[in-house]
């Protein structure tokens, strides 16, 4: 069984920082949110969650802080549509790519990420099944270089077989 979290955005911005610290960035509107967003959190709760610790590891600086929160409220501006990506790409200062794929049960897995300036990325996987849709925050990091490091890919790609694999035992707490 797998027991994740839904967050919601105040829950996620306490978990990068000050959400008193005046951001640009896009705010969601009153519309109902198409995908929810939630973390991987193992026997404990949310804060102790694998996503949470990489953020207390790597958003270590005020900037750092201001570009996450950045992401993070252009993730949840974008999550109010089915096609999340495209709203990301040109609705938001935000870019997403596949950071890395591997394959899975025959078919070719896409590891995911979220971009705000050169090096602070969001390592995200979606789930989309009949009426679930969810994005699963895996890591924060910081990258030094432009390949995705073994520490990143290692531990997102054993998260999202598990996800692919215990899909029917995901117990939300």
């Amino acid at each position: 069984m797998i027991r994740a979290r839904k967050l919601t955005l105040k829950e996620l911005i306490g978990l990068i920082g000050d959400p008193a610290i005046n951001l640009p960035g896009l705010q969601p509107t009153a519309a109902k949110q198409r995908w929810d967003v939630a973390l991987i959190c193992g026997a404990g709760d949310y804060t102790a969650s694998r996503f949470s610790k990489t953020v207390k590891d790597f958003v270590d600086s005020a900037e750092k802080k201001s570009n996450y929160l950045v992401m993070v409220r252009a993730l949840f501006h974008a999550v109010q549509v089915d096609h999340y990506q495209k709203t990301l790409k040109e609705d938001t200062p935000v870019n997403v790519k596949v950071a890395h794929d591997f394959k899975f049960q025959s078919k070719t897995v896409n590891l995911w990420e979220i971009k705000y300036q050169n090096k602070d990325r969001i390592y995200f996987y979606p789930v989309s099944s009949g009426d679930i849709k969810i994005i699963f925050l895996l890591m924060a990091y910081h990258k030094k270089d432009q390949n995705t490091p073994n520490e990143v890919k290692t531990p997102c790609t054993r998260e999202i077989k598990e996800l692919i694999t215990g899909l029917a035992e995901i117990k939300f707490i």
